[in-house]
């Protein structure tokens, strides 16, 4: 048996494009919906502010160019509340996002409650 694998190339421009001035993207995941839009989601530190937030980019359907990005978290998080493990502060390996026929589910470790948890959203 052979086993095919799938290999995607993602470019990111060499402008600031639509990411936000003081914003450094972290971690990008990526999923495609049943429409044909992919979605890449990225923790979006601040620098000045030194606050995180979920950022979701989506192309069109067939189009691998994507908008503006748009915010998920309600409520940007302090990084620095995240679990202690005795050296330094962890959020975890990853943030996520999946897909479930034309929603978009972003997943990802956030502190906005004083203690590291899980939260996701869904988008359409």
């Amino acid at each position: 048996m052979r086993l095919r694998r799938s290999r995607t190339l993602l470019e990111c421009a060499t402008g600031r494009g639509h990411q936000p001035a003081d914003r450094l993207p972290a971690k990008p995941q990526l999923a495609v919906d049943e429409l044909g839009r992919i979605a890449v989601s990225v923790y979006a530190l601040s620098i000045a502010r030194a606050r995180i937030d979920v950022m979701l980019y989506l192309s069109e359907p067939g189009r691998p160019a994507f908008g503006p990005p748009r915010r998920v978290t309600t409520q940007s998080f302090d990084p620095t509340q995240a679990v202690n493990t005795g050296r330094t502060r962890w959020l975890g390996n990853y943030q996520g996002v999946a897909t479930s026929g034309t929603a978009i589910h972003p997943i990802w470790t956030d502190t906005r409650t004083g203690d590291t948890q899980i939260f996701t959203a869904t988008l359409r």
